[in-house]
C-alpha cells in the first residue's frame, strides 16, 4: 500500500470513529432519569458510575457499600469503586479532558461523563480491527464487521452512558491481541491478567486461552499442570497485590475485605433460580447471542424477555433477529467444522492452544458459564465482552469474495443498523417521559 494511500485510509478512518463516537457521547447524555436511577437503561448503573468517574479520588469514600436499606446512588458507587477500581482510575482523567474540551467548545462540561466511554468503545472498535487483521486468510474487507460491531445494540448503549464493562471489552482484546502474539509469555500474560482483574475480577476466566496455549506448547501432563498452576498463582497475585496497594488509601479495597464484600455483595443481589433452571440457559444464551446485537420492544430496561417482546412489537426487529440467529448459526458450523479438522491434524490439545483464531469463539462461549456463575439477569451487560470476540469469529469463517455470505452480512448489516436506530428512538422518548 503506498504512503499517500495509507494516510487517506487513516484519514477515513479517523473521521468514521470521530462520527461513531459523537453519535454515541451524545444518544444518551440529556435524560435526568439516568443522573438519578440507576438500571433503567440496558440494566447499566449509570448513575453510580456518573458520581464514580466525576468525583473518583482514591481515598474518597462515596458511601456506605453495605447498605442494604434505603440504598443511595453513594452506596452503589462506593460498590463500584471497590469491584472496578481500574476504570475509576483511568476513567476519571478521561472525563476531565473531555470536561475541559467541552468548555474550551463553550459548554458546561456537565454532559462530559456521558463521552468516557465513547472512546473506551472506539478504541476497541480499533482492537478489534487489530484482532480480525491477524486472523483473515479469507482477506475480507474489515470495515464491514467493525459496523456490525459499532451499531450492534449493547455495542451502542454502554458506549453511551457511564459503565465500566466497555472498559472491561477493551481490557479482554487487549489481552488476547497480547496472547495470541508468539513471542508473548504465558507467565506475563496472566500477570497482565492480574492487572487487569482490577478492573473486574470476573475477567480471571481469561486464564482459560493462557491454559490452553500453555497445553499446546507442554506435551508432558505434570509439567503442564505446574505451568498453568503458576499462571493461575501469578494472576491472583497480581490481583490480590494491586487490591493491596489500593487500600492504602481506601480501607475496603484489602484483599479480605473485597472478598467479605462481594460475597455479601452476591447474597445481597442473588438471582433467585438455580443454574440448572432452563430459564436461566434462555435467558443468558439470548440476552447474550442475540439481544445484544438486535432487540425492538419499548422498555429501555431490556427485560429478561426481551427477545419474544421483539417478536410481538415489532416486523423490522423480528427480521433483524431472525438475520442475526441464521447468521450465527452460519458462522457456528463452520467454527465446528474447523475445529473439527484441526483436532483431526494435530490433535485436540494443539488444535485449540496453537490455533489463536478459535480464542474468541472459545471465550465467546465460555461468557456463558460465567454468566451462569455470576448473575444470570445481566447476560445483556455482560454481552459488551462477547459481542466483539463474537464478530471476530464471523470475520473469521465468512467469505465475502462468495455471493452467499456477502449477501448475508450486507442484510444483517441494513437490518441491525435501521432495527437499532428506531430501537434508540424508541428508548430515547421512553426515557424522556421518565
Amino acid at each position: 500500500m503506498s504512503r499517500m494511500r495509507f494516510r487517506a485510509r487513516l484519514a477515513i478512518g479517523l473521521v468514521a470513529l470521530l462520527a461513531v463516537g459523537t453519535i454515541y457521547a451524545t444518544s444518551f447524555s440529556n435524560y435526568p432519569i439516568i443522573d438519578r436511577k440507576h438500571s433503567v437503561l440496558a440494566d447499566a448503573d449509570a448513575a453510580n458510575f456518573k458520581l464514580v468517574v466525576e468525583e473518583f479520588g482514591l481515598a474518597h469514600r462515596f458511601g456506605n457499600e453495605y447498605q442494604a436499606h434505603n440504598r443511595r446512588i453513594e452506596d452503589n458507587a462506593q460498590k463500584h469503586k471497590i469491584h472496578h477500581i481500574l476504570y475509576a482510575v483511568v476513567a476519571h482523567p478521561i472525563y476531565l479532558g473531555l470536561r475541559a474540551l467541552e468548555r474550551l467548545g463553550g459548554g458546561t462540561g456537565e454532559r462530559a461523563v456521558y463521552a468516557v466511554n465513547a472512546v473506551f468503545t472506539c478504541v476497541n472498535i480499533v482492537l478489534l480491527a487489530f484482532l480480525i487483521r491477524g486472523a483473515n486468510p479469507n482477506r475480507n474487507p474489515i470495515w464491514p464487521f467493525l459496523l456490525l460491531y459499532a451499531f450492534s445494540l449493547s455495542t451502542w448503549l454502554y458506549a453511551s452512558v457511564p459503565e465500566s464493562w466497555p472498559f472491561s471489552a477493551t481490557l479482554a482484546l487487549a489481552f488476547i491481541l497480547y496472547l495470541r502474539r508468539p513471542a508473548s509469555s504465558p507467565l506475563a500474560a496472566a500477570a497482565l491478567l492480574g492487572v487487569i482483574m482490577l478492573n473486574n475480577f470476573t475477567l480471571g476466566p481469561l486464564l482459560v486461552l493462557v491454559w490452553i496455549r500453555q497445553l499446546a506448547e507442554e506435551p508432558k501432563w505434570g509439567r503442564f499442570i505446574v505451568r498453568a498452576a503458576a499462571a493461575g498463582v501469578t494472576a491472583v497475585g497480581v490481583w490480590l497485590g494491586g487490591l493491596l496497594v489500593f487500600s492504602f488509601w481506601d480501607a475496603s479495597l484489602r484483599p479480605d475485605n473485597f472478598v467479605r464484600y462481594t460475597l455479601w455483595f452476591r447474597q445481597f443481589v442473588g438471582a433467585n433460580l438455580p443454574p440448572t433452571s432452563p430459564y436461566v440457559w434462555k435467558s443468558v444464551l439470548t440476552n447474550l447471542y442475540v439481544n445484544a446485537f438486535v432487540s425492538n420492544q419499548p422498555d429501555p430496561s431490556i427485560p429478561q424477555e426481551a427477545l419474544r417482546a421483539t417478536f410481538g412489537h415489532s416486523a423490522l426487529g423480528t427480521v433483524a433477529v431472525l438475520a442475526i440467529v441464521l447468521l450465527g448459526i452460519v458462522v457456528g458450523v463452520r467454527v465446528l467444522k474447523y475445529t473439527r479438522d484441526r483436532i483431526a491434524e494435530t490433535g485436540w490439545r494443539r488444535a485449540l492452544g496453537s490455533t489463536p483464531d478459535l480464542w474468541p469463539a472459545v471465550y465467546a462461549v465460555t461468557m456463558v458459564f460465567v454468566t451462569i456463575a455470576l448473575f444470570y439477569p445481566s447476560g445483556f451487560l455482560y454481552s459488551t465482552i462477547a459481542v466483539p470476540l463474537i464478530v471476530a469469529a464471523v470475520a473469521r469463517h465468512l467469505h465475502l469474495k462468495a455471493t452467499p455470505d456477502r449477501v448475508l452480512l450486507a442484510a444483517c448489516l441494513v437490518l441491525v443498523v435501521a432495527n437499532n436506530i428506531q430501537q434508540v428512538m424508541i428508548f430515547r422518548r421512553a426515557l424522556a417521559g421518565m
